[in-house]
C-alpha cells in the first residue's frame, strides 16, 4: 500500500469507529437510520441515499429515510 492509500484506509476506519459509537449510543430506530445514512453518504461520497425496510405483512420494501432527495414535484 502507498502512504496515501494507508491514510485513506485509516480515515475510513476512523469513520466506521465513529459510526459504531453513535449507533451504540442510541436505541431509537430513526436516529440509528439517520446516522447510518449520513455515514454512508459520507463514506461513499454520494449525494443521495435511501434506506428501505422490509414490511413483512405487505411483502414489500418501504422507504424509511432518505437524504438528498427533493420532496417537491
Amino acid at each position: 500500500m502507498t502512504p496515501r492509500t494507508d491514510d485513506r484506509r485509516t480515515a475510513d476506519l476512523e469513520r466506521l469507529l465513529d459510526i459504531a459509537r453513535r449507533l451504540g449510543a442510541t436505541v431509537d430506530l430513526d436516529q440509528m437510520l439517520a446516522a447510518i445514512i449520513d455515514a454512508a453518504t459520507s463514506l461513499l461520497d454520494c449525494e443521495r441515499a435511501t434506506v428501505f425496510l422490509y414490511d413483512e405483512p405487505r411483502d414489500e420494501l418501504c422507504s424509511r429515510i432518505a437524504t438528498g432527495i427533493d420532496a417537491s414535484p
